[in-house]
């Protein structure tokens, strides 16, 4: 990585995140895992110096008060919804190179990161099913349109091809596996 990178994390909220895992885990028990999750990806994004700033974009305060154990600024989220959050976010960033980072990545680690921040142009992490985009790290804070939902892997690809970028995928089992269904949970360790 030749210059210092910009993180952006979002976290929809301990209570209000993961449910789709309501009818498996008790509504404490979500808040212990969402509590689990965000500290885990605060931690690894901690342990990587080359990082300029890493911001936790979020409506609930909860995760604000988590925010504050780590080196992170905390963004209280005015916006709904998860691409209305990363513009609200984008428009506040210096302009640098910018990765945006899933908080369901239970097994991601500091070099899994670190991949990410030292490629040219767009790199993107997809899911286990290659559908979803678990990361996205581009040369500026506003370089795409997010396009988070259905086939965003594809939608990210499309648009980051269309305005031109080179575009590298990185395939590592820490990024791939994001925590959305029962399925996911009993693979899931350490929480």
């Amino acid at each position: 990585m030749t210059a210092p990178a910009s993180i952006v994390i979002p976290i929809k909220g301990l209570r209000t995140g993961k449910s789709r895992l309501a009818d498996v885990l008790t509504e404490d028990n979500r808040l212990a895992l969402n509590r689990h999750l965000a500290k885990h990806t605060l931690s690894v994004v901690s342990e990587i110096v080359q990082i300029a700033a890493v911001y936790v974009i979020s409506p609930d305060p909860l995760v604000g008060k988590i925010s504050a154990e780590y080196p992170v600024r905390f963004m209280v989220q005015k916006t709904e919804g998860l691409n209305a959050a990363l513009d609200e976010a984008a428009r506040q960033l210096p302009n640098r190179r910018t990765l945006y980072l899933a908080a369901d990545l239970p097994h991601v680690n500091a070099d899994d990161i670190r991949i990410l921040l030292d490629t040219a142009d767009v790199s993107i992490a997809a899911d286990l099913r290659g559908t979803g985009t678990n990361a996205l790290c581009v040369p500026g804070p506003r370089t795409l349109e997010f396009r988070y939902g259905p086939d965003s892997y594809r939608a990210h690809t499309d648009i980051a091809t269309s305005s031109g970028y080179r575009i590298t995928a990185i395939k590592r089992p820490g990024l791939a596996f994001d925590l959305d269904t029962k399925t996911d949970l009993e693979r899931m360790k350490g929480w």
